[in-house]
Order: C-alpha cells, then structure tokens, then sequence
C-alpha cells in the first residue's frame, strides 16, 4: 500500500491485489522484492479468473466520430458540445461508455466505431452502413447557395475571376458548381479566379464576410445569420448521415444504436435524425455531374437573363412561342405594271 495515498495499490503489496474469497497466507508471501512482484501477478491472475467467473467482464465501449463541415455551427465550441451530448445520451440508454470524437480530417473516421459523416462527402466517400440522417429546420436535405457579401456581386457573371473558398473535405462541392451552377457549360476551376479552402462553413462565412473571399457555398438557410446576401439558389444536398463502421458490432446493437439516434432531439443546427434519406444523396449525385446538357428552348430557364449586355424577357409558357410562318416572310408585294 501506497502510505501517502491508500488507493494506490503497490506492486510490492500483493495482499491488495487479492480478489473477495483469496487469501495468500503471509507465509507463502516472500520477502524479497523479485518474490513479491511474482507474488502480485499470481493475485492478478486469480482476480481475473474470479471476474470471469462471476460474469464481469469489462464493459464494452464505443467511439462516435463527428465529420460535417459543410453544416454551419457558431463555433467550434458549438461542434464539440453537439457530439459529446450525443455520446451522452447514447452512453445513457445503451449502458456503454461512448466517447464523441469532433473530427478536423475524414481519414480518422475509419477508426471510430459510428460517425456522422458529412452529406457532400459521404455521397462521394461511401463508408459504413447507413442508420439515420441528420435534420435541419428544412429536413434532411436542402437548396445550396452562393452567397456573397451585401456589397458584392449582383450576377453570377459578375463572380467569374474571382476568388470562391469552400469547407475543406467536401471535394464534391467544386463538381456540384460545375454541373448544377455552371450547367457543366465551364468548370469552376476555370470559372473563378481561384478556389481557397477553409477549416468549415462558418469559417467560409466569416472569410466572405471579412472580404477575404468573394463567395462560398452552402445550405441557404443556414447562413441567414452571417449577414451575407445569397446570390442564387441551386439542386439540393443531404444533411450528414449517420454510419455504423465497425463491423464487429452485434446487430442488436446496431439496431438499438440507431433507434436511440433517431429519436434524438438536439438544438443549433442539427435538430435531430431521421431515416436515412437515400434519394437527397442520389439526386446531389446527380448535380454533381459535369456533362454539359444539350440546350433546347424548352430547357431555358423562364424569366429575365442577361445576354450581350441588354435584357430581354423570355416566354414563361411551357410550350414554345409561336414564331411568324417562313412562308409569311416570304411574301413580296406584287410588281406593278409599267
């Protein structure tokens, strides 16, 4: 024993390490200190044959890991308190230990045993089984948006050479400007005069803000509060969704996990899971293509465009505006007799 502190179990004191019903008699404990280090590890043993024998085997715990930049919080503060609540309450109603991990880099997420993985990246980084997805105030998917300061850009033309910055670890963004904002017409590499990248989406808020950056993009009604003007509306993409990634887990386990997720009601920006939302993911997929679309009359955007510098009003109908019959064109007064 340990005379400063009595918790403290000395290896040079066997007697404390004995287990409820063992008692090595003072006899056979030996004098010296090789004896008695050998003598410490036999108590060792025998209480661990006793744990197993009375069924106490150590508890088990999980690792929840946290990866969702492209989803605004108010600061960092704000993002670890989300998951470690979280692990609260799954640690509550599983009877486990469950440690919440708040992640800066995706390739940690393999490690943990569940994570919530950000929307853009997990429809480009397939991982885990899926369980639940997370839930904004527009549901688990929703519109993104350029968004720009009050002072900027009234057009997209008008961004063109500028500098775009994005959440890092959400590649897929870029292709999503490409097809869906530049209707694969021009890439966004091309488009803009250069694209940064940043910690998360509140970190590119405030770099727009601070007219470091000229735009960003992201969910359009989360950034209602960063004083910043959207430019446009555009697609759609999925909110994070929840994965289980160990594959030795019990699927009792698995199954009880994700009820206790879902049913789950949490504040700022993710208020809660819901079933895993396949179509928000397929259909972001499907913005995300670069192939340019074959223009028809049909497919121009109804409204008031900007071309060679005047403005004209397109037709708002479904059906195409009648043109003046050629035949009509051709029709020319007749000759008058001399």
């Amino acid at each position: 024993m340990n005379p400063d502190n009595p918790h403290v179990v000395s290896w040079s004191d066997p007697q404390r390490l004995q287990p409820p019903g063992f008692l090595i008699p003072e006899a056979l404990i030996p004098s010296n200190q090789v004896g008695r280090l050998l003598a410490a590890l036999v108590a060792c043993l025998l209480l661990t044959a006793a744990s197993t024998a009375l069924g106490q085997e150590p508890a088990q715990s999980l690792t929840i890991a946290f990866y969702a930049p492209s989803v605004y919080f108010e600061n960092s503060v704000a993002r670890a308190g989300f998951i470690d609540n979280l692990a609260s309450r799954l640690e509550t109603e599983l009877s486990l230990r469950v440690q919440g991990q708040n992640l800066s880099n995706p390739d940690a997420l393999t490690d943990a045993d569940l994570a919530i993985v950000d929307g853009p990246y997990f429809a480009s980084n397939r991982i885990g089984t899926p369980l639940a997805s997370a839930e904004a105030s527009f549901g688990t998917s929703g519109p993104l948006a350029l968004l720009v300061s009050s002072s900027g850009p009234r057009r997209l033309s008008e961004l063109r050479g500028r500098t775009l910055i994005l959440p890092r670890g959400c590649p897929r963004l870029v292709d999503f400007i490409t097809g869906t904002v530049l209707v694969g017409e021009i890439s966004a590499e091309a488009f803009f005069g250069g694209i940064e990248y940043t910690a998360n989406f509140e970190s590119a808020l405030s770099a727009v803000e601070q007219g470091r950056a000229d735009a960003t993009l992201g969910f359009a009604d989360q950034a209602g509060a960063s004083g910043l003007r959207t430019l446009d509306s555009y697609g759609v993409a999925p909110m994070p969704v929840v994965v289980a990634i160990a594959e030795g887990i019990d699927p009792a386990l698995v199954e009880r996990i994700g009820e206790v997720i879902r049913s789950y009601r949490g504040d700022q920006s993710i208020r809660g899971f819901s079933s895993y939302d396949s179509t928000s993911v397929s259909r972001f997929q499907t913005g995300c293509s670069t192939n340019a679309p074959q223009r028809t009359m049909l497919m121009t955007r109804p409204g008031m465009v900007t071309m060679e510098g005047w403005e004209i009003d397109l037709p708002t109908a479904v059906e195409p505006f009648p043109l003046t019959p050629p035949a009509v064109l051709l029709v020319v007064p007749p000759l008058e007799e001399p």
